[in-house]
């Protein structure tokens, strides 16, 4: 799976090739993230970087845990944000290891 950017006025386009395969954990694609350390390291975060592009996060909607009970499943925080030009994504935060994740649903993804 790969993912291929298109500059199309005025926005920005990411076409995902699926090689055919249905989506599920899949859907996510690693970011690199700066985030707010407060109380705690990482605590939300503030930009994130989705190859060369750069969005700064204008408010975080909602955020949830997923916990340990399954461990198919690793502990991570979810955060469901609105840029900058009022669009929103969902980012994930694995915790065990540290990495960030972009959420993206389906095949085409208009930023």
């Amino acid at each position: 799976m790969f993912f291929q950017i298109r500059k199309v006025a005025p926005a920005i386009v990411i076409y995902l090739e699926m090689d055919n395969n249905p989506l599920h954990m899949k859907d996510l694609f690693p970011v690199q993230v700066e985030c707010h350390s407060g109380y705690r390291a990482d605590e939300y975060p503030k930009v994130f970087y989705w190859d060369t592009i750069r969005f700064e996060i204008a408010e975080i909607l909602d955020r949830w845990h997923q916990g340990e009970q399954n461990p198919d499943f690793p502990p991570a925080d979810y955060f469901k944000v609105r840029i900058k030009d009022m669009k929103t994504f969902i980012l994930k935060h694995e915790l065990n290891n540290d990495t960030w994740y972009l959420w993206v649903k389906g095949e085409r993804l208009d930023i």
